[in-house]
C-alpha cells in the first residue's frame, strides 16, 4: 500500500491505513506458523518490540508538532524517518535484517529532508515502500529456508 501511495498521492493516508489493517490481519494469521520453528520469543524480545512501538508513537507525535509548520512533505519524511529509527532497536527482537532496513529507510527519508530537499516526495515514498517490502520478503525467505 505504501508503493500504491506513491502512484496515488492524494489517497496516500487512506492507503497506509488500509495497508496497516491488512498487515495486522495477515500478521495475526501468518505469524504463528512462521515463528513456530524459531521457538517462543524471549521476554527481552517482547519488551524490545513493545518499547520500540511505544517510542515510535511518542516520537511521531513530537516530530509532527515540531515540523507541522514546514508542510506536508517535511511531515511525511519526518514520520518515515521516525519509523526507520524504531526499526533499529527492533533488530534485537527480529534480527539484523530489520536493523539494515531501519538504516536504509532513515537514509531514504534523510536524503529527502537534507540532501535533496527538492526530490519528489512520491519517489521517496515509493523507495520507502520498496525497502520495506524487500525487507519483509527477505525476512520471510530466511525463516522459510
Amino acid at each position: 500500500m505504501i508503493i500504491a501511495g506513491a502512484l496515488l498521492p492524494r489517497a496516500r493516508n487512506i492507503l497506509v491505513a488500509v495497508g496497516l489493517a491488512l498487515a495486522s490481519i495477515v500478521t495475526a494469521i501468518a505469524a504463528p506458523s512462521l515463528a513456530y520453528p524459531l521457538g517462543l520469543p524471549s521476554r527481552q524480545q517482547i519488551l524490545v518490540l513493545a518499547v520500540s512501538v511505544l517510542l515510535e508513537l511518542i516520537l511521531i507525535q513530537i516530530v509532527v508538532r515540531r515540523v507541522y509548520h514546514l508542510g506536508e512533505r517535511t511531515i511525511v519524511l519526518s514520520v518515515l524517518l521516525v519509523v526507520g529509527l524504531h526499526f533499529l532497536p527492533m533488530a534485537l527482537a527480529f534480527g539484523p535484517i530489520i536493523g539494515v532496513l531501519g538504516i536504509l529507510t532513515i537514509l531514504n527519508a534523510g536524503t529527502g529532508l537534507w540532501l535533496r530537499p527538492n526530490m519528489n516526495l512520491s519517489t521517496l515514498w515509493f523507495f520507502d515502500g520498496l525497502l520495506k517490502m524487500a525487507g519483509g520478503i527477505t525476512m520471510m525467505v530466511v525463516v522459510l529456508v
